[in-house]
């Protein structure tokens, strides 16, 4: 980023001496990238040492002045220079820092010098997006900067910028790391849980699946881990809610078939829940293809109406009045087509066990292969 865009970040705030860098810096990372030159445009503003950190304090750039701190280090603490070299923060330091609200905090905060521990003064910038906290950006600075300034307001409107790009890496990250801990073993699948419990950050999950929208391809759907408390799109399926990474792959399931109950029974609703599947969750250990189920759906299948027949009339509990409104005919052709499920199936809808027997057929039929894509689940 050219010093373009912090003029821009300054406007509105009058003219400022930040526009006339006090010291030069020298940027100390190598990648070139947008988040680089966002750290590099913040240090060189503020004229201070600057580093951003993720959330759990690993280290993702840095820039430093040659500015000295005051005892010809060049404004370098020992606490910086450990998350230089070792690429991140001592569980010490990290808590030392969050004692001042910093993980909470959504605007500039002080935090003073701790000789003892071989901390200076620094103005630590929350990275926030949507209220999201996704990391900091320190400024090593001997106290000299005013929290409620201009020139540190012009530092958070690139702040928010950063925010952003952070947000577009942890979502791309986290879709990789989604399908790796979903189909991947080992450690390829250790280090992928790993990822997604630094996202949920210990909030209740689920497991969102939908026929179609964001997330991986899984199965013919696509597969979302959301905190429990986000808002779902319709049409979706969704888990329980855990905290417990290691029950992904069974949320996963759950999801995935309530999002074809979803599908097959739209009247349940356009978000069906794994806890609120009811008698559904009892049909998703039968299979499809078990020779009895298969029997009784083929025998109907040539004549369409008569499945549809079928799963109205046993739905309505063998009401006949009930379900001829439902099916928009009138009783007698609703008689005459259950004479003939009877003849075809050589059940006797009088009974409840045969009524049982075929309710179960047609649900599991219809829960289990996919309209979409006629695959079974």
């Amino acid at each position: 980023m050219s010093s373009t865009l912090a003029k821009a970040a300054l406007s509105g705030h009058g003219q400022s001496s930040l526009l006339r860098p006090r010291v030069s810096y020298i940027c100390l990372m190598t990648r070139p990238d947008e988040v680089q030159r966002l750290v590099d445009d913040i240090s060189h503003l503020l004229a201070a040492p600057t580093t951003l950190e993720s959330r759990d304090f690993e280290l993702i750039a840095f820039c430093a002045h040659d500015a000295d701190g005051g005892d010809g280090s060049a404004g370098i603490d020992p606490v910086r220079m450990h998350s230089i070299l070792g690429r991140g923060s001592t569980l010490q330091t990290r808590a030392w820092f969050e004692a001042f609200g910093i993980a909470t905090a959504t605007c500039p905060v002080r935090t003073p010098a701790a000789p003892e521990l071989g901390i200076r003064p620094r103005l630590c910038l929350p990275v926030r997006h949507r209220r999201r906290l996704l990391g900091y950006v320190w400024l090593l600075d001997a106290g000299e900067l005013d929290p409620a300034g201009a020139e540190v307001a012009a530092a958070v409107v690139l702040t928010e910028r950063l925010a952003e790009l952070l947000a577009a890496r942890e979502s791309t990250d986290v879709s990789a790391a989604l399908a790796d801990a979903l189909t991947g073993a080992g450690a390829r699948r250790a280090e992928a849980l790993r990822v997604l419990a630094g996202q949920l950050g210990g909030v209740p999950a689920v497991v969102v699946a939908t026929a179609v929208g964001p997330g991986i391809q899984l199965d013919g759907q696509r597969v979302q881990l959301l905190p429990a408390a986000s808002p779902v799109a319709a049409p979706a399926g969704v888990s329980s809610p855990f905290t417990d990474l290691a029950q992904l792959r069974r949320a996963h399931r759950q999801a995935a078939y309530a999002a074809r109950v979803a599908e097959a029974m739209p009247t349940l609703g356009p978000v069906l829940r794994w806890d609120e599947l009811g008698a559904y969750r009892l049909l998703r250990d039968v299979p499809a293809d078990d020779p009895e189920v298969t029997r009784l759906v083929a025998a109907l299948a040539d004549v369409p109406e008569l499945l549809d027949t079928a799963e109205v009339y046993l739905d309505h509990a063998g009401n006949v009045q009930a379900a001829a409104a439902a099916l928009f005919i009138h009783r007698q052709t609703l008689y005459h087509r259950i004479a003939r499920i009877e003849a075809l199936t050589g059940l006797t809808l009088t009974s409840g066990t045969d009524r049982l027997l075929l309710h179960l057929a047609v649900k599991v039929t219809a829960v289990k292969v996919t309209r979409l894509s006629g695959s079974p689940y």
